[in-house]
């Protein structure tokens, strides 16, 4: 049996440079895959390893050319003479046409439990994505970064403890409250309150963007420092 995960390494609770994610495979093994993956501790333990233990970093190749043809989800930029040709789905056939605009409002490790914040105000996704070889900015703080920037985060060092701070064990008698456990919350029902907010023109959520990206030095999530943005009218014309 086989699963991904992305292993602590040692780092501490609050480091966002985690390893790239490990395929580890587990041969003549009994027991269940979902003994080690279906978990609130570690997933597959501290450090999956030893005899019938192998750990592989997968790769995958896109839009290979294969007898003269790519698949049909590739693209070739720049535009008028191809020589480089990427993936792409519906952000890219419709965001960067400017036939839609796309925006992202996410819940936050900061409020874990309490609303959402925008991420990116809708716009042209063009502004994403560079013409000239169809790879993504790294400079544009937009939908694909905030995306890529999530990951779990907070755990503590043990494989039974939430580390360090006001983060308390996995095992607590009481409910967490809001900014405790920042893997856990995720309130879709106030997360949709704000996306309706946003849409009728209200200004951000005070209760929900309150010190999301300026919590203190210690906690160094993923997407600290990450102000949330003034909202822009959906209704004005994209840029």
């Amino acid at each position: 049996m086989f699963a991904n995960v992305t292993l602590k390494d040692g780092r501490a609770p609050y480091d966002t440079n985690y390893s790239d994610p490990k395929l580890i495979v587990y041969q003549n093994r009994s027991g269940r895959i979902w003994d080690l993956v279906a978990t609130e501790r570690l997933i597959l333990g501290a450090n999956p390893s030893g005899s019938g233990v192998s750990q592989y970093t997968v790769r995958v190749s896109t839009c290979i050319l294969i007898s003269g043809k790519y698949e049909e989800n590739c693209t070739g930029y720049p535009a008028a003479s191809p020589t480089s040709y990427k993936p792409t789905g519906l952000l890219h056939t419709y965001g960067e046409s400017g036939q839609l605009g796309f925006g992202l409002l996410t819940s936050t490790y900061d409020n874990n439990f309490a609303g959402g914040v925008v991420r990116q105000n809708i716009d042209h996704f063009s502004r994403e994505v560079n013409p000239a070889n169809g790879r993504f900015y790294t400079t544009v703080y937009g939908i694909v970064h905030h995306l890529s920037a999530f990951r779990p985060w907070g755990f503590g060092g043990t494989p039974s403890t939430w580390g360090g701070e006001e983060y308390t064990q996995w095992n607590r008698n009481s409910a967490p409250f809001n900014g405790e456990q920042p893997m856990w919350g995720n309130p879709l029902g106030e997360v949709m309150f704000e996306v309706l907010n946003y849409f009728s023109g209200g200004t951000p959520s005070a209760a929900y963007t309150n010190l999301v990206g300026l919590d203190s030095a210690a906690k160094t999530h993923p997407l600290k420092g990450h102000h949330v943005p003034a909202h822009t009218s959906p209704e004005k014309p994209l840029h």
